[in-house]
């Protein structure tokens, strides 16, 4: 087997799975996309803090409450609150 085709100058990773990427990072591999940039673009509230650090342009954008289904969590007055932001 070729040695060159075992240690590739970079990998293109293109799939969501962070720990295996980490694991290949950590393995010394190049990732394009790296770990990090997998896990900054999975969490919309992490994307946006960095294109805001950044200043990127964005369209108005507000943090709402996590609420699960069928939990005790009922106030929704941040509803009322996002409707008058956006008006």
């Amino acid at each position: 087997m070729d040695s060159d085709k075992l240690n590739p100058d970079f990998i293109l990773f293109m799939d969501k799975d962070i720990r295996l990427a980490r694991h290949l990072e950590k393995l010394g591999y190049r990732l394009f996309n790296s770990s990090k940039t997998i896990e900054l673009c999975d969490d919309k509230i992490s994307t946006y803090q960095v294109l805001s650090d950044n200043n990127i342009k964005m369209p108005k954008t507000l943090f709402s409450p996590m609420m699960f289904k069928g939990t005790k969590e009922n106030d929704n007055k941040f509803i009322d609150f996002i409707e008058k932001e956006f008006k």
